[in-house]
């Protein structure tokens, strides 16, 4: 499926494959079982339904979704039939529990369901459900903070209901949340690729659009709804902007819209914590989680912070064996991006890292690419902060392991040889006084040579030997803080890690 070739509110158009003839066998089909007033509302192809709106024989509105092999050709007929089953009984079950009658959440109330094998259309599954006073994401606008709070809360009590029952949505889109603004009330409507969270295989129409890329995973975790729900909430927001996400499926593009949003703190730090692509980083392991979470966040976080303190020593040993082995991946990365990157460009900008780091942060990066390409750009900045001396010196030079040392080891070779030089020429002297043969006007001018010679280089060199020493302090300073905020970064990644 290509993400760019998709757009949230798809529709068919009647010019498309499915034509009058069939949506009008469809309506003959609903109106014989005594429904009136049958008009389409949508279809989705990428998940083979139709949606009519339609009148009951007692005058209520219902909205009547029907499964169809001829809407898409994505589905075999034993899917269509499973996925029928399954709707049919979630609703069943949310029908018989009284919770779903009043307060904040709700689903869809089921009033008929039926499937007919039609000589012209094949077999079709119809499931009628009353419709609900609200209105979809995809149709509003100009939502306040509080709206936003009250569906993110909203759509995670509702979630929680399934995932007790080991399911998972699976079909999270703005046409699947209803939000009525006057009660607050929102609803969760379409089960039909609700899979249970114990399965192998799971289908998710919305992966791409909405869905983290682990929602394909063997075992997808409870968590990839809660990160769906925030995008479609996002897209709602956003609107086409999201639509950069889509482009790109780079995950950061999703928190600097979050962090672009006219709203308040509240709403961005909860979309920001569930809207996170790497499951090993994320807080909430379900919607149970969630709702833990929003009741006293303090409490949540200190309780996830406690269950660290309290390792027991195979846990605590397993956590310094994962630190001391993302500190190493991390050096490793630090030395190829001073020998690579820094020896082309002394000055990196952020879009210069980032595309060093998807091009050789191997393993680590893909894990962990925010907390990653931060400790890297910080890493540049400590380097700007170096004193302007060391502009005088070459990156190549003063990054290479251990440069400073040998800046130290030539001064004070030169400076030694001097020393002894002027020694030498000394004892000369002295001998010659002594009485030994020595010629004096050869060694007169001599000495006085490499006195003028030695004195300009020792010279020279013991006016550079502070600047040195200022350099390679001003080195040793980046690396203590280098190699203290490498260790910290790979201690929050490790902490990460165990959280989850």
């Amino acid at each position: 499926m290509q993400n760019q070739h998709l757009t949230v509110n798809e529709e068919v158009p009647r010019s498309q494959p499915l034509g009058d003839l069939f949506e009008d066998r469809l309506k003959d089909l609903i109106e014989a079982r005594g429904y009136s007033n049958v008009n389409r509302v949508r279809v989705n192809p990428l998940t083979g339904s139709l949606v009519f709106s339609a009148v009951d024989r007692d005058g209520l509105p219902v909205v009547i979704k029907v499964l169809n092999f001829l809407i898409s050709d994505r589905f075999t007929l034993n899917s269509l039939e499973q996925r029928y089953n399954t709707e049919v009984r979630l609703l069943l079950e949310f029908k018989s529990r009284s919770e779903n009658i009043s307060g904040d959440t709700a689903f869809p109330e089921l009033i008929d369901n039926f499937e007919i094998n039609d000589n012209k259309i094949g077999q079709a599954y119809f499931i009628v459900t009353r419709r609900v006073p609200a209105e979809p994401l995809s149709e509003l606008t100009n939502l306040t903070s509080a709206d936003v709070i009250k569906i993110l809360i909203g759509a995670i009590k509702a979630l929680h209901q399934l995932h007790q029952r080991n399911f998972i949505h699976g079909d999270l889109r703005p046409e699947n949340i209803l939000y009525d603004r006057s009660t607050g009330r929102v609803w969760l409507i379409d089960f039909d690729l609700s899979r249970s969270s114990q399965v192998t295989t799971l289908t998710f129409a919305s992966q791409g659009l909405f869905y983290p890329i682990d929602a394909s995973s063997p075992k997808p975790q409870p968590s990839v709804d809660l990160v769906a729900l925030a995008r479609v909430v996002l897209r709602t927001l956003v609107g086409d902007e999201y639509d950069r996400y889509l482009m790109t499926g780079d995950a950061s593009e999703i928190t600097k819209l979050i962090e672009g949003l006219p709203y308040s703190l509240e709403v961005k730090n909860l979309m920001r914590i569930l809207s996170e692509e790497n499951p090993d980083k994320r807080l909430f392991t379900n919607a149970q989680d969630a709702l833990t979470y929003l009741e006293n966040p303090n409490k949540y976080l200190a309780e996830k912070q406690r269950a660290l303190a309290t390792r027991s020593l195979p846990q605590k040993l397993a956590f310094k064996v994962t630190s001391m082995r993302i500190e190493r991946e991390l050096t490793g990365l630090v030395r190829l991006f001073n020998r690579t990157l820094l020896i082309q460009n002394h000055d990196p900008n952020s879009q210069e890292i980032r595309a060093w780091l998807e091009n050789v942060g191997g393993a680590l990066y893909r894990r962990y690419p925010d907390e990653v390409f931060r400790f890297f750009y910080e890493m540049c900045n400590l380097r700007r902060a170096l004193n302007v001396q060391m502009a005088r010196y070459s990156a190549e030079e003063l990054m290479r392991e251990g440069s400073e040392n040998q800046f130290l080891q030539r001064s004070w070779e030169i400076a030694s040889g001097s020393f002894f030089g002027l020694l030498g020429i000394g004892l000369t002297v002295g001998a010659t006084a002594l009485g030994f043969n020595v010629d004096i006007l050869f060694m007169t001018i001599f000495s006085g040579l490499m006195a003028v010679v030695m004195g300009k280089i020792l010279g020279h060199h013991l006016a550079t030997l502070q600047e040195i020493r200022e350099e390679t302090a001003s080195i040793r300073s980046y690396r203590r803080e280098r190699k203290a905020r490498l260790k910290k970064v790979a201690e929050e990644l490790a902490n990460r890690h165990f959280l989850n």
